[in-house]
């Protein structure tokens, strides 16, 4: 019997149950989130320091999931690591499109509240746990 690298059934039983759990969180977090007032945003004392310090701390980070990501595709098979990779660029253009909808729409209007944190990280968390889902049933496959 033949078996498909790009679609798979396995044992990861644990990253499963992993993604159920963030997409529950997600969803209570969103409906906390969403009656939450919105604290007003300090702005920076020191902006050119916090630029700085901002742009160090993405370059430092992202060597840092590089590598990291490196170890974790050595210790998973292929369907593995392309499922989580791949959920994890769906969540990053979701939350994307997310944030453009709600600036460019009145959601403040609407009743939505205001855009803050914790709501970002909410879509980012619950797009993360659908694109794995997703890719889990339907594999990796184009």
């Amino acid at each position: 019997m033949l078996v498909d690298p790009k679609r798979s059934f396995g044992p990861f039983l644990g990253l499963d149950l992993m993604f159920i759990v963030l997409a529950l969180l997600t969803v209570a977090m969103l409906f906390d989130t969403s009656a939450a007032s919105a604290e007003s945003a300090a702005s920076a004392s020191r902006p050119l320091f916090a630029g700085l310090l901002s742009i160090a701390g993405v370059m430092i980070l992202s060597i840092a999931a590089v590598w990291l990501s490196k170890i974790d595709q050595r210790m998973n098979d292929e369907f593995t690591y392309k499922a989580v990779a791949l959920g994890a660029v769906v969540a990053v253009t979701v939350t994307l499109l997310f944030y453009l909808v709600f600036e460019l729409l009145p959601m403040v209007e609407w009743g939505m509240g205001s855009l803050h944190t914790d709501r970002l990280i909410a879509v980012l968390l619950g797009s993360w746990a659908m694109g794995y889902a997703i890719f889990r049933i339907r594999g990796t496959a184009a």
